[in-house]
């Protein structure tokens, strides 16, 4: 990943994901912007063009996602987040033994 390479340029971060996404590259400078606004990127302007770096690592972007989802598209309801996803891709019994002890699990911890 680009990220963990010490940084990129938005015409790297353009070629990872134009193949992906279909993203053109002002929507993925935009993006980029938008990640520096939250703090999510932190940008090098000593050189050009700019290199933009993480500050937050991959659990902690997943959980600003997962509740970003969360709250804009689902009004804070994780019953219904959940059903959704379910819709998608149905589980297996593996998958709910183990969805059922990390909601235990969590349970306990906040209990």
């Amino acid at each position: 990943m680009l990220w963990e390479t010490g940084g990129a340029t938005v015409r790297q971060i353009y070629h990872v994901l134009s193949p992906v996404r279909g993203s053109g590259y002002n929507s993925v400078l935009k993006l980029v912007q938008i990640m520096h606004d939250k703090r999510y990127v932190k940008r090098d302007e000593s050189v050009r063009p700019q290199i933009y770096t993480a500050t937050v690592g991959e659990q902690q972007t997943k959980r600003l996602l997962l509740k970003d989802l969360l709250d804009r598209v689902f009004a804070g309801q994780a019953d219904q987040m959940i059903a959704q996803i379910q819709q998608l891709k149905k589980a297996s019994p593996q998958d709910k033994a183990r969805v059922k002890g990390q909601l235990e699990k969590v349970s306990r911890g906040r209990g």
